[in-house]
């Protein structure tokens, strides 16, 4: 009967010295190591790349292997981004690295020597002392050098896209020192030449004409707008790195107005009014003079409560022929003596030569060409009332008719004043919608009597 085989494991003893075994050898084969204190001491980087490397041949070891005996040894480096790279394509795997790392045996400094380490804030620096490259930072940006002679250095600090830092230093014996290095990035450049002449770059809000050249930039992000009428806005924003020279390509593509005008009226509609701004003055540049842009772009603009913006271009709109309807309140009084107020919401429409208000449901309370509007006067201390007469269309001549209006935000709220309990009309911010208003209005009506084919009023 045959003999079982043993299925259980070498003892632990005989498993140790069989990789020991192996693992000298693989480095021996190499690097002899001729006497017990340098088989004791910590392996070095050219030692372990020797090593890997010839065990990607034989696969006499496994990465476990290597972890023990760097374990067992240590290693007489600091690991830095190079080194991993020269490791790695040596065949160490990411076990053996994180060895590697938490293995560094320091050795004592010889007499008369010292250590300074090399604090960049960068990685992969490189590190030259007395013109001679020492290594380079690791990913913390530091490089320690020992031992080195007690005595003076000079110390260069370089990376690639920075400005090199030089330096003397003293290295004192038996003291480990630090110097810090701050390198500045190299500044970068960037290029933006569009594709047609005659266009506008903007980069952080400054200007250039038709294009930009090898612009000294400093590192970051920038914003980068071309523009060229008759043609989309291009936006984008560019990361100019360290010594880092960026171009940026730009293909205008023509503006079709019909398209730009849909997209403007539905942001409007949605109440998108600075997406509706955008499309419109899009349009504007290439036809300055079509209604419906100025028109979307008034409204936008005095919904969004920059009236000041708002009147130019709905005086053109209605100039042109558009139609421009404020939304509006109506103050009355009521009762025997007028001692009651109301407020009643309408629609105010301005037109080339119109002004009418019509109320929610339909009815027009006046409707008037622009020479029968015979006064509009803004009243602040009304808390802002738009006061408006207009005469009577059928009648030649007449005295109008006086009409009170305020902004949709006006109230009608109680006030006690001695043993009376009255209404009063309060607006907070219907000062600059109605001097809007007013002003929309009269620029109107002078537009219409400086018309030769209309008769001043």
């Amino acid at each position: 009967m045959a003999p079982q085989a043993n299925s259980r494991k070498p003892s632990t003893p005989w498993r140790t010295l069989k990789f020991s075994l192996a693992f000298l050898l693989t480095i021996a084969n190499l690097h002899p190591l001729t006497t017990d204190a340098q088989s004791k001491a910590p392996y070095s980087k050219k030692q372990l790349v020797d090593a890997l490397r010839k065990n990607q041949k034989d696969h006499s070891l496994t990465a476990q292997d290597f972890v023990q005996y760097i374990e067992q040894r240590g290693v007489d480096f600091e690991l830095t981004g190079s080194d991993e790279a020269d490791l790695r394509e040596a065949g160490a795997e990411p076990e053996v690295v994180l060895a590697i790392v938490r293995n560094y045996r320091e050795p004592p400094l010889p007499k008369g020597s010292g250590a300074v380490t090399i604090n960049s804030g960068l990685a992969d620096c490189q590190v030259f002392i007395n013109g001679q490259l020492r290594g380079s930072t690791n990913v913390q940006g530091r490089l320690r050098l020992r031992p080195l002679k007690a005595g003076p250095y000079s110390v260069v600090v370089r990376k690639d896209r920075y400005e090199e830092q030089q330096r003397s230093i003293l290295v004192t014996s038996g003291i480990e020192t630090n110097e810090s290095f701050s390198l500045a990035p190299l500044k970068g450049s960037l290029t933006v030449v569009p594709n047609l002449s005659g266009s506008k770059v903007i980069v952080n809000g400054s200007e250039y004409t038709d294009a930009v050249r090898n612009l000294t930039l400093e590192p970051g992000i920038y914003g980068v707008k071309i523009t060229k009428p008759g043609y989309k806005t291009v936006s984008q924003s560019v990361t100019i790195g360290p010594g880092q020279p960026v171009n940026v390509p730009v293909t205008f593509e023509v503006i079709k107005v019909e398209e730009l005008l849909a997209n403007a009226g539905e942001s409007f509609r949605l109440g998108n009014f600075p997406r509706a701004i955008g499309f419109a003055k899009d349009i504007l540049e290439v036809q300055p003079n079509d209604p419906k842009a100025n028109l979307w772009l008034g409204l936008s603009y005095f919904h969004s409560e920059n009236y000041d913006a708002a009147v130019a271009p709905l005086v053109k709109a209605i100039s042109l022929g558009e139609m421009v309807s404020i939304k509006l309140q109506r103050h009355t009084k009521y009762g025997l003596v007028g001692e009651n107020d109301q407020l009643t919401p309408g629609t105010l429409l301005i037109g080339k030569n119109l002004l009418e208000f019509q109320t929610l449901a339909g009815a027009k309370l006046f409707s008037v060409p622009l020479d029968k509007v015979y006064r509009v006067i803004p009243e602040d201390n009304r808390g802002g009332r738009l006061q408006i007469k207009v005469g009577n269309p059928s009648k030649q001549k007449d005295s109008g008719k006086d009409f009170n209006f305020h902004p949709m935000q006006a109230r009608l709220q109680q006030e006690v004043i001695g043993t009376s309990v009255v209404l009063k009309i309060y607006c907070n911010g219907c000062v600059p919608s109605v001097h809007a208003i007013y002003q929309i209005i009269e620029q109107s009506r002078q537009g219409i009597a400086q018309s030769p084919t209309v008769a001043k009023p």
